[in-house]
């Protein structure tokens, strides 16, 4: 099995942390970002995004497919307002298919990075 990249993206450290720590332990290759600007452009790694950044920009710009930089990368939006029907439109929008509120359970976490990893093969 190849191990393939995901990219964590959040402002929050601990939040990173966690995360990093929950993917490691199932076996996933982990690189931490505080912002999408430090995820490499090249497609194939799964970015797990969030959606409200600390600069007031939002994770979702940065896939836009017109204008965002990783939009060719799977991509996993993790926020706490998955609930709102907003944040699942505009995700859409941009063609990110996977939404996870905050918190998530691993389980929830490593299906939703399988399938876009699958997805984006």
């Amino acid at each position: 099995m190849t191990v393939r990249l995901v990219h964590v993206v959040d402002d929050d450290p601990r939040v990173r942390e966690t995360l990093v720590w929950m993917l490691e332990a199932v076996g996933f290759a982990v690189e931490a970002h505080v912002g999408p600007g430090s995820v490499p452009a090249h497609s194939g790694d799964c970015v797990i995004l969030d959606e409200c950044l600390g600069d007031r920009s939002s994770g979702l710009d940065a896939v836009d497919p017109g204008t965002g930089r990783l939009a060719k990368h799977p991509v996993v939006l993790l926020t706490g307002f998955a609930h709102k029907p907003e944040t699942q439109r505009r995700a859409a929008a941009v063609g990110v298919r996977h939404v996870l509120g905050k918190p998530t359970q691993i389980r929830h976490l490593m299906e939703a990075v399988e399938a876009a990893m699958s997805e984006a093969s």
